[in-house]
């Protein structure tokens, strides 16, 4: 997915990458990679849209460019949310009925 990506962006597109679920390990993974946006599936409550939308939020690791590893992850600080990439597109899948209510 990372060389699509780079192309893409390189191109001038906004690249939007469906990711296998709303874990910070993925998001950020995603996110890191250069994807400019995400499509996150499977989503089956207001909880899980506020998780995966806080862990849109880069940590300092993140900001090194390293990959999706659990163990450089880290809380979320007040300086993360201040500099978070406001230009992010994120799409929430629901996809059942249960969802819906």
């Amino acid at each position: 997915v990372q060389p699509l990506v780079a192309l893409a962006n390189e191109a001038g597109f906004h690249t939007i990458v469906r990711i296998p679920d709303e874990s910070r390990v993925s998001i950020q993974g995603y996110l890191g990679i250069g994807a400019k946006g995400l499509v996150i599936p499977m989503i089956e409550s207001p909880k899980q849209i506020k998780e995966a939308f806080d862990n849109v939020y880069y940590g300092g690791w993140r900001e090194i460019g390293l990959e999706p590893d659990s163990r450089n992850l880290r809380a979320n600080t007040v300086d993360d949310y201040a500099a978070v990439d406001r230009e992010k597109i994120l799409a929430f899948m629901i996809e059942s009925v249960a969802g819906v209510a």
